[in-house]
C-alpha cells in the first residue's frame, strides 16, 4: 500500500483580514512526485509550514497514512528555504546530530558518498558558517535523503544550487520514491525542477 498525504478543508488565515486558505483540499501519494505551484504570495510555503505543523491552522484535517499529522513528526522531514541547520557545527557533525535526533541508523560510507556525489566530502571539516550559501543547501539535501522520510517536504530548495547539483537532486527524489516509497511535495519556481516532478498541484490562496 502506497503512503498517501490528504488535506482536507484546511483553512488558514494569519489575521481576520488575512485569509490565505478556505476549504482547500488535495491528496497526494508516493506513486509519484508533486510539485507546488503558484505566484509569489500564493501560499505554497504556509502551506508546507502547516502541513509540518510550523502554522497552526483554523480547520480542517490534514491526514498521514490515516493519522493526523501531529502523530507522525518524525516521519516529516521539511527543508526550509532558509538555512535551518547549526552554523557552529561542522558539516558533518550537523549530519550526524540530525541522523542522531530522528533516530535513523546510518553507515558512514553512505554518508560519504553523499558527500561525494555533492562535492562536499573534502569539506567536511567545515563549520556551516564558514560555508556559502550553495553549500548549506547541498548539506540539507544531504540530510534529508538520508533521513529517508515518509514525507518529504521542501520549499525552494533548489534556489541556490548549481544546473549539475540540480540534475542529481531529481534523480535523487526519484529513487527516494520509488525505492523507499517517500511521498515527495516540493514548492519551487524553477521550471526545471516542477517539469521534472509528476504531478502539479496549483496553490492560488489569498
Amino acid at each position: 500500500m502506497k503512503n498517501c498525504l490528504i488535506v482536507d478543508n484546511l483553512t488558514f488565515s494569519y489575521s481576520k483580514e488575512c485569509e490565505v486558505f478556505k476549504n482547500f483540499s488535495f491528496e497526494v501519494s508516493s506513486n509519484n512526485t508533486n510539485a507546488l505551484v503558484g505566484a509569489n504570495g500564493a501560499g505554497k510555503t504556509t502551506l508546507l509550514y502547516c502541513i509540518c505543523r510550523l502554522l497552526h491552522f483554523d480547520s480542517g484535517k490534514i491526514l498521514l497514512n490515516g493519522e493526523i499529522i501531529e502523530k507522525k513528526k518524525k516521519e516529516i522531514y521539511f527543508i526550509d528555504r532558509e538555512n535551518d541547520l547549526i552554523e557552529y557545527l561542522t558539516i558533518a557533525e550537523n549530519i550526524f546530530f540530525i541522523l542522531d535526533f530522528y533516530g535513523k541508523t546510518y553507515s558512514k560510507q553512505n554518508v560519504n558518498n553523499y558527500l561525494k556525489r555533492y562535492e562536499l566530502y573534502d569539506k567536511a571539516n567545515l563549520f556551516l558558517s564558514e560555508c556559502s550559501a550553495g553549500m548549506v543547501k547541498k548539506v540539507q539535501i544531504i540530510i534529508s535523503l538520508l533521513v529517508v522520510p515518509t514525507l518529504y517536504l521542501a520549499d525552494e530548495p533548489d534556489s541556490v544550487l548549481d544546473e549539475p547539483s540540480k540534475i542529481k537532486y531529481i534523480e535523487d527524489l526519484k529513487k527516494l520514491k520509488e525505492e523507499k516509497d517517500s511521498i515527495i511535495l516540493i514548492s519551487s519556481h524553477d521550471s526545471y525542477i516542477t517539469d521534472a516532478l509528476d504531478i502539479k498541484i496549483k496553490v492560488d490562496g489569498k
